[in-house]
Order: structure tokens, then sequence, then C-alpha cells
């Protein structure tokens, strides 16, 4: 189950609490010994699912949305995706907004047992099928001679569809 997303605190009173460096993504507590936390010393822990967490006043929060709230002075509207798909790299210039299906797009997809490229399957026919999703509705895009030209057929439409957060692999 996923974790509650809280609401963050102002973004003044987290820059009274953190210091964050945008070139190494790293979050300092800048305020105060509460807890164990030494003025310097790193914020945070690294939950069960990857990512930083840091707890502030009784609440837990990803340093990710933090950082967007420190740097921006505004709310996420949505999720906040890492570029590099690495969850512990909180550089400035490794996170953007996304919706929450722009994240999937650009996720690390899950070992394939069969090792086909995404979006192909083998026909009864000895052929290759290329489909993908769109809006929760499979998509035929044909059916080809060679893996290879099912799995470009799958690329060229997600490329269009999902622009910048596509990803081959």
């Amino acid at each position: 189950m996923p974790f509650p997303i809280n609401l963050l605190p102002a973004a003044e009173y987290l820059r009274t609490r953190l210091d964050y460096d945008p070139d190494t993504g790293e979050l300092r507590w800048k305020s105060g010994y509460r807890m164990g936390h030494r003025i310097g010393s790193p914020a945070g822990f690294l939950d069960v699912g990857g990512y930083i967490r840091i707890g502030i006043d009784r609440h837990l929060y990803f340093a990710h949305r933090i950082i967007w709230k420190w740097m921006t002075g505004k709310e996420p509207l949505s999720d906040i995706d890492h570029i590099d798909r690495n969850r512990l790299n909180n550089r400035w210039s490794n996170l953007r907004q996304a919706t929450k299906t722009q994240t999937v797009w650009n996720r690390e997809l899950p070992r394939r047992v069969n090792l086909l490229p995404c979006g192909v399957t083998p026909t009864p026919e000895g052929r290759w099928r290329a489909r993908i999703m769109v809006d929760d509705v499979r998509k035929h895009l044909g059916t080809f001679s060679t893996i290879a030209e099912a799995a470009a057929a799958y690329e060229a439409v997600a490329k269009k569809l999902h622009g910048e957060y596509f990803r081959v692999k």
C-alpha cells in the first residue's frame, strides 16, 4: 500500500529547518538538535520503496516533494518524477512535475521473462504483433514479419504518446 502524501509545511518554514544543495540533491538539517538531528547532518532515511523520507514535526514527507516546495515555494500539484529513474538522485535538474500516468511511463520496467521488446507478442502464425495501451484500451498496431519491425512500430507510437517520458527499457 502506498504511503499517504501529506501537504507540506510552508516553504519559508522548510527553509528554516533544511538546507538544500541543488547540485548534489542533498537535504541537510539546518536548525537545532531534535530527535538526534545535528546541524549539518543529512536529513531523512531510506524507506522500503527506495525513496528518501524526512520527518518534520511528526509528519513524514518525501524528500523530492520537500525539494520541489523548497525550490519553487509552491505545493507540488502532482507527482514529482525522477527523470533518470534513480529515486535517490534528488538533484534539482533531475526532478520534474508529472502526472501519475507520466511517472508510470518513466518507471523501470520489470525484467521480461520472454525477453521480447515491450509491446511485442508472437502470433500463432509465427509473426509478431505490436500493441500498446492507450487510455486503458489496448490498440493493435499491426503484425510484422520480424521482432524488430514490431518493436519499431511500438516505439514510434509510444514516442508520440509519451513524449519526454518515453523509455525503451
